[in-house]
C-alpha cells in the first residue's frame, strides 16, 4: 500500500490513518468482517492470517495486471 499511496498523503495530518482505513476497508470487503476464533490468541492468529492472505492477493493482482 505504501508504494500505491506514495506521495499522495505527503503533508496531510492524517495521511497514515487514511492508509490504515483503506486497508481495513479492503480486508473487511474481501475477507469478511467477523472473526470466528474465540480466544484472544486465536483471534490474533486469525487476523494475522487474513493480513497475509490480503497481501498475497495484492501481489497476485500486481503480477496479473
Amino acid at each position: 500500500m505504501s508504494k500505491r499511496l506514495k506521495g499522495s498523503q505527503k503533508g496531510k495530518t492524517y495521511g497514515q490513518r487514511a492508509q490504515a482505513e483503506t486497508t481495513n476497508s479492503m480486508l473487511k470487503r474481501n475477507l469478511g468482517d467477523a472473526l470466528r476464533a474465540r480466544s484472544p490468541r486465536a483471534r490474533r492468529e486469525e487476523q494475522l492470517l487474513r493480513v497475509l492472505v490480503h497481501n498475497i492477493a495484492l501481489l497476485c493482482d500486481e503480477i496479473e495486471g
